[in-house]
C-alpha cells in the first residue's frame, strides 16, 4: 500500500501496489502521484506544509518513507541583519548560483533589489546583506528568482514606519496588504476582492497583476492575497474570466497549490463575472462583442478542458450571452428531450451501474459522513442524493451530487468551507473522475428539470 499523508491535517490518499505473480518488486513513480503531492501539500495554505510518502507491506509495516516539502532550505532571518540558509546542504557552485531578491509587496511595481552574498576570503558564505535600517518602512518579501533553481523558502521582514510619514496608498488592495494584524488584513483583502470581482476596472486589478507576474514562480501559499482570492467565489470567477496581463495559466495554480476546487464556485459567481466582463469589454466600442465572445469562449474551453463536471454549470452561466448555450439549456430543461435521472440511474448501462462494475473489487475511499449528513438535513439537497444499500459507496456516489446542488443554491460555503472539506471532495473526484464529472453534470440536469417542473 502506497500512502500519502499531510503532516499537520494528517488526511491523506491511499493507493494498492500490486505485483504480478512471481514477481518480488514493483516500481512507484512518483510524477504518477503529482497531483495527489500537490493536494496533500495545499490542504493548510501554508508554504512550510510537509508530506510523508510511505509505502507498507501487507503486514502494515511500513518497508519505505520519504518526507516530502515544497522547498530545499529555509531563507532564514539573522538579528545582524543578513539573510542565511543552511550552506552546508549545497556545494560551491550551487551557492553561487543563487540569487536572493528583495521587494517590498506595497510597491509590486518596483524593481526588486538583488541582494550581495556575504563573502569570506572570497568564497560564498550562505548569507546575503539585507540590512533593515536602510530600507524603507514596509512588508519586504525576500525570495529566490526565477534563475534560481534551487527552491528556498521565501521569508518576510516587516520594517515598521516609526516617522511620521504617510505611506498609505490610494490603492485599498495596498493598503490592506500593509496591516500588520493578520486577521485584519486577511479580512480587509478579501472585502477588496469582493469590490475587484464586481468591477473590472477596479485599479487594486493592476496590483493584482504586478504581484502576479513578479512573484508568479513562487508558491500561491507565499501572499496571504492568493488564499484570500479562494475564500471568495466571485473573485475566482473573475479572476479566471477578466481580460487582463496575469501570466499564462496562472489561474490553473490555485486548484493545485491552495484548498480550492472549481467545482465549489457557484453559478452566481459565474454569472457575475460574465456580465462584468461583457461590461468590461464595452471599453473598446469599436470590437467590444467581438472580444467579448472570443474572451468568453476561450475561457469557458480551458475551464471544460480542466474539470468535465463544469459543462452544464458554465453553459446555464452563458446562456444569457451566447445563442448556443441558450439552446442547449432549453433541451436540459425539457424533462421529454433528455432524462438525466434515466442516464445517471437507470438500468445495468446508467452511470451508476458502470461505477459499481468498475470498482467492484477496491476499497473505496471514506470519511464523507459529516458534509452528507448536512446534505441529508437539507431538503434542497437531499431530494437529489442517490441511497445506496452499501454504505462504504455513499460518500464517492453523493459527493457530486451534493457539490453541484450546492453551486447551483450559492452554498458551497456551508458544505466546503474548509480545507478537510475540500479533501474530501478532491478525493472523491480522484477515485473516479468520469462518474464524479457526470453525476456533477447530470445533477444540474435534474435541478434544471425540477425548477422548471415547479413554476
Amino acid at each position: 500500500m502506497l500512502t500519502i499523508e499531510a503532516v499537520s491535517s494528517h488526511l491523506c490518499r491511499q493507493f494498492p501496489l500490486r505485483t504480478l505473480p512471481g514477481v518480488l518488486s514493483a516500481e512507484v513513480a512518483l510524477i504518477d502521484y503529482e497531483t495527489d503531492i500537490q493536494h496533500l501539500l495545499s490542504l493548510d495554505g501554508s508554504p512550510d506544509s510537509e508530506v510523508i510518502l510511505s509505502v507498507s507491506s501487507s503486514r502494515e509495516v511500513d518497508m519505505f518513507i520519504l518526507k516530502i516539502t515544497r522547498y530545499v532550505a529555509m531563507i532564514d532571518k539573522e538579528e545582524t541583519g543578513q539573510l542565511a540558509i543552511d550552506a552546508h546542504k549545497f556545494d560551491l557552485d550551487q551557492l553561487n548560483g543563487l540569487q536572493v531578491l528583495a521587494a517590498r509587496l506595497e510597491h509590486p511595481a518596483d524593481e526588486p533589489i538583488e541582494l550581495k552574498p556575504v563573502l569570506s576570503e572570497g568564497v560564498h558564505t550562505g548569507r546575503w546583506e539585507f540590512a533593515p535600517e536602510k530600507k524603507e518602512p514596509g512588508t519586504w518579501l525576500i525570495y529566490p528568482s526565477t534563475d534560481t533553481r534551487i527552491s528556498l523558502r521565501p521569508v518576510v521582514w516587516p520594517i515598521p514606519n516609526e516617522g511620521l510619514t504617510d505611506y498609505s496608498s490610494d490603492d485599498d488592495l495596498i493598503n490592506a496588504i500593509a496591516i500588520p494584524r493578520q486577521h485584519e488584513r486577511e479580512s480587509q483583502i478579501v472585502k477588496v476582492i469582493e469590490a475587484m470581482a464586481d468591477n473590472f476596472q477596479h485599479n487594486a486589478w493592476q496590483t493584482v497583476e504586478q504581484l502576479a507576474n513578479q512573484f508568479g514562480h513562487l508558491p500561491l501559499a507565499t501572499l496571504d492575497l492568493w488564499r484570500m482570492f479562494t475564500r471568495s467565489s466571485c473573485g475566482m470567477a473573475a479572476l479566471v474570466l477578466r481580460l487582463g496581463n496575469l501570466p499564462n495559466d496562472f489561474y490553473r495554480c490555485f486548484e493545485r497549490e491552495l484548498p480550492f476546487a472549481w467545482e465549489t464556485v457557484s453559478l452566481r459567481a459565474w454569472e457575475q463575472a460574465m456580465d462584468r466582463l461583457q461590461k468590461q469589454c464595452g471599453n473598446y466600442p469599436d470590437a467590444s462583442n467581438t472580444i467579448f465572445k472570443e474572451r468568453l469562449e476561450k475561457c469557458l474551453s480551458a475551464l471544460r478542458a480542466d474539470s468535465g463536471a463544469l459543462s452544464y454549470l458554465l453553459g446555464i452561466a452563458a446562456s444569457a450571452f451566447n445563442e448556443k448555450e441558450k439552446k442547449d439549456l432549453d433541451i436540459l430543461k425539457n424533462p421529454a428531450a433528455y432524462d438525466a435521472k434515466k442516464e445517471l440511474f437507470a438500468g445495468e448501462n446508467s452511470k451508476l451501474m458502470s461505477l459499481r462494475r468498475n470498482h467492484a473489487d477496491e476499497e473505496w475511499p471514506s470519511g464523507f459522513e459529516e458534509i452528507l449528513h448536512q446534505a441529508r438535513n437539507n431538503p434542497e439537497v437531499e431530494k437529489f442524493l442517490v441511497p445506496d444499500p452499501n454504505e462504504y459507496r455513499d460518500g464517492v456516489i453523493n459527493m457530486p451530487v451534493v457539490a453541484a446542488i450546492a453551486a447551483m443554491l450559492d452554498q458551497s460555503d456551508k458544505f466546503f468551507p474548509t480545507p478537510k472539506s475540500i479533501h474530501q471532495l478532491r478525493t472523491a473526484r480522484a477515485f473516479d473522475m468520469q462518474w464524479f464529472d457526470d453525476a456533477y453534470n447530470l445533477t444540474i440536469a435534474r435541478y434544471l428539470v425540477e425548477e422548471t417542473c415547479n413554476v
